[in-house]
């Protein structure tokens, strides 16, 4: 993200307040919606409707790097490109804080106790497995510097992760 962000000229206090903005909006919704997820029966739609929305913002920045061309003429401004950037960033963490939050509550539902850590220690080895595997494949080609980085792939392919990521969640029983 600080690589985009530089790539528009961004100064170095909006990329040093990255971290901020993340746990601000990711710490609020943790915050202001656990009493939500306790008195709730049903966690499985909530929980799905959160990881497909957090797909939203980054196939939008996809669709904005490549119709803004913040360098092309008749492209974005480049300020106007950091704004917007900005709050899909927030948006994106606000969607995550969520998802912890209610994907907490159904794993402790749906996932006996016994079996949770040895499950979320197989499905993040293959998870980060899966994602460096990509990293090494495709951004090598995309990040080749300066204006010409297709960071617009980069944005769909994580919206696109996210979409795929949302997909088990419709198979989860609740009971």
């Amino acid at each position: 993200m600080p690589a985009f962000l530089d790539m528009l000229g961004a100064s170095a206090a909006v990329r040093g307040a990255l971290p901020m903005l993340q746990k601000i909006c990711q710490s609020g919704p943790q915050i202001s919606m656990a009493h939500i997820a306790s008195r709730l029966a049903k966690l499985k739609w909530v929980y799905f409707i959160l990881v497909i929305s957090t797909a939203g913002p980054w196939l939008i920045q996809a669709y904005l790097c490549r119709i803004g061309q913040p360098f092309a003429p008749g492209g974005l401004a480049p300020s106007v490109m950091i704004g917007l950037f900005l709050v899909i960033y927030a948006i994106n963490w606000v969607s995550t804080g969520g998802i912890m939050l209610f994907g907490g509550a159904a794993q402790g539902k749906l996932i006996p106790a016994k079996l949770r850590g040895r499950l979320m220690a197989v499905s993040s080895a293959v998870g980060a497995c899966a994602a460096m595997a990509i990293m090494v494949l495709l951004l090598p080609r995309w990040l080749n510097g300066g204006e010409t980085a297709r960071y617009d792939l980069i944005f769909l392919t994580t919206g696109i992760a996210f979409i795929l990521g949302g997909i088990p969640v419709i198979f989860y029983r609740e009971t």
